[in-house]
């Protein structure tokens, strides 16, 4: 017998009329915002908190003068609305000039495609979703440098290591020049609150990685290709269930945070301590062994470490939070990773 609750006449008009008078307000959003920011040099649409659930462009694209803003907008914020993947137009892909887009707290259950087709784009926030697939494509995205998939419930990263001609036999003598572009964008990447339950070797191929959050997910194991991140200045892999760390972390010679709390950990190699680390998150791992530089950095109370309040004076590269903000006159990086940052919490 269906459970299915069918609508009446009544009701129907009803819903048809709520989403009409949803879609004008979206548009007379979008008319303000063209209205307002023709002559605006940065080119920046907010359209966060306004629970659409659909973004009809379709209509906001017509005329030429529309267009061409349009295409050269550089920052679209669509957060906390109830956006779903297939209310996402394809008429999205005309914004070439985007280099940041936020889409956190949406209804998304899976990676909208049309974002596939910015390839300009630097900057994606997808947290607070219902993303269970990251796809193979996003490595086309080759000019990403922060992106951001926490609080999602994603159990396997390792799209994000690949590239999108991995499968394919090339004879191209430039082949290698291809692949190591494709890996040289992404420096930051957080995958807090999933359901990741372990690091793919293939992580080494993201090789100027700075900043990678995996807390909060069921990790057992870290790969020893982890020391291939030379790069890397923070790991965060508190709230795991991590039994043990390769010795191959100390090749990571630019470390500078580390927080394992929360985790199983008994023991660390001894090689750890030739780390210069400003930070060493151990709470709660009942450490039988440790580092004897390490332990510097540590508090013992009753047998337990943990992190040490940073009274200490902090390097010129973190700001308050830990996360590294070195500047580049390319890219607003700071900026932007402190607004994907903002979003998820």
């Amino acid at each position: 017998m269906s459970t299915e609750r069918t609508f009446s006449k009544k009701e129907q008009k009803k819903q048809k009329k709520i989403l009409k008078e949803q879609e004008n307000r979206l548009k007379k959003s979008l008319r303000e915002y063209f209205q307002s920011q023709t002559k605006a040099k940065d080119k920046k649409v907010d359209l966060s908190d306004r629970y659409f659930a659909s973004l009809p462009l379709k209509f906001s694209l017509k005329g030429k003068g529309v267009i061409d803003w349009w295409r050269s907008v550089t920052e679209l914020d669509l957060s906390n609305n109830k956006l779903r993947a297939d209310r996402i137009p394809n008429e999205l892909e005309k914004l070439t000039s985007l280099h940041s887009l936020q889409l956190h707290h949406n209804l998304l259950s899976e990676f909208p495609m049309v974002i596939i087709k910015l390839i300009n784009l630097r900057f994606l926030g997808l947290s607070h979703n219902q993303i269970e697939t990251i796809p193979r494509e996003i490595s086309h995205l080759n000019k990403l440098y922060g992106l951001s998939f926490s609080h999602n419930r994603i159990r396997e990263f390792g799209s994000l290591c690949q590239s999108p001609n991995q499968n394919t036999k090339v004879n191209n003598k430039d082949s290698k020049k291809k692949k190591k572009k494709i890996y040289s964008s992404l420096r930051w990447l957080s995958l807090d609150h999933n359901k990741i339950m372990q690091i793919p070797a293939e992580i080494k191929n993201l090789y100027i990685l700075e900043s990678l959050l995996l807390r909060h997910n069921m990790i057992r194991v870290v790969p020893p290709e982890i020391g291939s991140l030379k790069a890397l200045r923070e790991l965060y892999l508190s709230k795991n269930n991590i039994t043990t760390i390769p010795p191959q972390i100390s090749q990571l010679s630019s470390l500078q945070v580390v927080d394992l709390s929360n985790n199983q950990i008994s023991s660390l190699p001894k090689e750890m301590d030739s780390l210069n680390l400003d930070f060493f998150g151990i709470a709660r791992c009942f450490l039988k062994v440790r580092p004897k530089k390490l332990s510097a950095l540590c508090v013992v109370d009753d047998g337990n470490p943990y992190l040490k309040e940073p009274n200490q004076k902090k390097s010129k590269t973190q700001n308050k939070r830990g996360i590294n903000t070195t500047k580049n006159k390319n890219d607003k990086t700071e900026q932007n990773i402190k607004e994907i940052e903002k979003d998820e919490n």
